[in-house]
């Protein structure tokens, strides 16, 4: 089975405002105190994760695998634009039929509608579980730009008639700005020391609305808003507003971001937002905010950019959409697009925002039921006649039989490793559990190449296991040798001097040169260029038509030619 690069790839920019990072990067952060809502702790699970991966939970099955392998991953500071995270996608969840060899050896294949369709499937794919991810992280302020490209293997035994897969996709990520990754040790400890004094500052029980309220105040602390007319590539990130070297500038972006970030480790779920707002002139500008959940399972909007006046002000803070803000109603100056990317089909979904403005509920203090006391009685010693008690009879024993179920896999077996499966009764609810054996290497039938050959170099290809990395049967593949083209003079040869001319590979661009040869005279005519005499001597030369070099040749005087004597 060989496989082949699909050197084209995403080649869009994300939006400036997405930005990405796992939950493991730094300090694990606080869960947020999802709505138990859920009768069973399974379900208040789901729903907690529901809205922590508010977009992370609306990705169809293939995206969620690029979703779930940027969350896994430790430190994502350590990609680039060329060394992107390699993400291992299913063999048969993206498959095309009926190829030719021809057609995969000389690239043809990428013209085929069917392929391109496919392509254009993987970029949209990869673009909503990458946005997805950012919207969910925004603590990776250092990433700027996306892109993707994917691999491909095919297989089958009629060269007419192949399968085309994907095997893996890699995605890149372009630094937000020069010096960005620098900066991530320093965002680091200005956010752990922001989470600190918040912590410091509020009661151990403090309700939602008090922790709002005090996130939003240190957002506005802060935050100083950039001047748009000379604004900096921090300005759009959480560095902006974090660090004094940047002045704590930022736009909307940052804002929404530190704010959410914040509200993430406080345990407070919200929301990014992006979208459009309208200036007083009523032009749509693009815009950033929050939604944040409080305790009533609602919605409300908060917007700490334009709460950030001369004075500070609430007017945008856990506001609803029919309230009125600066000049309109908050729902039509905050309007939001789920798009969250301009290369994104399919929009993503927001909260539904509350008609009004929060205003807290009091929640009952919980019943507390006195312990009942039993009075102690004091009996009479009385004198009875002896009574004979009857002999008591054990009461039949009955033996329970289960009611099991079907198996439930709960872990899946590996090659090399045991998985489990359980059944539970449903009269008592006893769960039994039992082994799956591991299953054992099952390795392909077809090569894969790990290693490409080059033109010097060897290459390497092993049999491959169906479910896993494990390899069998590895063997080189030769050298591929150098492509030279048509050599190419670059310096002509002459009659003085040696030329020159190269030849360079295709494949490698190595270059090869070769010296020409000092080329043999080749002479004009003589030309006398002064005639001799019978007194002097004369003078012709020849000159070298390949190198320009003139030789002299010297002509004997001539013999007198006497007259007749005269008396």
């Amino acid at each position: 089975m060989k496989r082949y690069r699909v050197l084209t790839g995403l080649a869009a920019v994300l939006l400036a405002a997405v930005v990405s990072m796992p939950q493991t990067l730094w300090a694990e952060e606080t869960s947020p105190d999802a709505v138990e809502t859920a009768e069973t702790t399974e379900d208040k699970e789901k729903e907690e994760k529901k809205i922590r991966e508010w977009f992370g939970s609306q990705l169809n099955e293939r995206e969620r695998v690029y979703y779930d392998a940027l969350a896994k991953e430790e430190d994502l500071s350590i990609y680039s634009a060329t060394e992107g995270l390699s993400v291992p996608v299913d063999l048969e969840s993206y498959v095309l039929h009926g190829f030719t060899r021809t057609e995969l050896e000389d690239g043809s294949y990428q013209n085929r509608e069917d392929f391109q369709t496919l392509q254009n499937e993987i970029y949209e794919e990869a673009f909503r579980a990458m946005s997805a991810f950012e919207y969910d992280h925004p603590e990776v302020f250092w990433i700027h730009g996306a892109g993707c490209t994917f691999n491909l293997v095919y297989s089958g035994l009629d060269d007419s008639s192949l399968d085309l897969m994907v095997s893996d996709v890699q995605l890149t990520f372009q630094d937000y700005y020069e010096g960005v990754k620098a900066d991530i040790p320093e965002v680091k400890t200005a956010l752990d020391e922001a989470e600190k004094a918040l912590e410091e500052e509020l009661p151990e029980d403090a309700d939602r609305e008090t922790v709002v309220k005090a996130v939003h105040q240190m957002v506005l602390e802060l935050g100083n808003y950039a001047d748009e007319e000379a604004l900096q590539p921090w300005n759009h990130t959480i560095s902006g507003i974090l660090l004094e070297k940047y002045e704590q500038e930022a736009v909307c972006e940052g804002y929404a971001k530190l704010t959410k970030i914040l509200l993430d480790r406080l345990g407070v779920p919200s929301v990014l937002v992006s979208g459009n707002s309208l200036n007083p002139e009523g032009e749509a500008e693009g815009h950033m905010w929050n939604l944040i959940q409080m305790e009533d399972e609602k919605w409300y909007l908060t917007d700490a950019t334009w709460d950030d006046q001369e004075t500070t002000a609430e007017e945008y803070l856990l506001t609803g959409g029919e309230e009125l803000g600066f000049e309109k109603k908050v729902a039509e100056d905050h309007l939001p697009d789920g798009h969250l990317l301009p290369e994104i089909k399919t929009a993503f979904t927001y909260p539904e925002l509350n008609k009004t403005h929060y205003v807290k509920t009091a929640i009952p203090p919980e019943e507390t039921i006195p312990e009942e006391t039993t009075p102690t009685e004091t009996i009479p010693a009385e004198t009875t006649p002896e009574e004979t008690t009857p002999e008591e009879t054990e009461p039949p024993v009955v033996v329970h039989e289960h009611s099991w179920g079907e198996w439930t896999v709960s872990s899946d077996a590996g090659c090399e490793t045991d998985g489990e499966e359980y059944r539970s009764c449903s009269s008592c609810g006893e769960v039994e559990t039992r082994v799956i054996p591991a299953l054992g290497h099952e390795f392909e039938e077809f090569w894969t190449v790990d290693t490409e050959p080059t033109c010097t170099l060897p290459g390497s290809e092993s049999r491959h296991c169906v479910r896993g990395d494990a390899s069998v049967d590895a063997r080189e593949i030769p050298a591929a040798g150098h492509d030279f083209g048509e050599w190419t003079v670059t310096k002509e040869a002459t009659c003085q001097a040696e030329g020159e001319q190269t030849r360079t590979c295709s494949v490698c661009g190595e270059t090869e040169i070769q010296i020409l040869p000092v080329l043999e005279h080749s002479w004009s005519e003589w030309t006398i260029t002064k005639a001799a005499t019978c007194t002097e001597v004369g003078e012709q030369s020849r000159t070298c038509l390949a190198g320009g070099e003139v030789e002299v040749q010297e002509l004997p005087m001539l013999e007198h030619s006497w007259g007749d004597w005269t008396v």
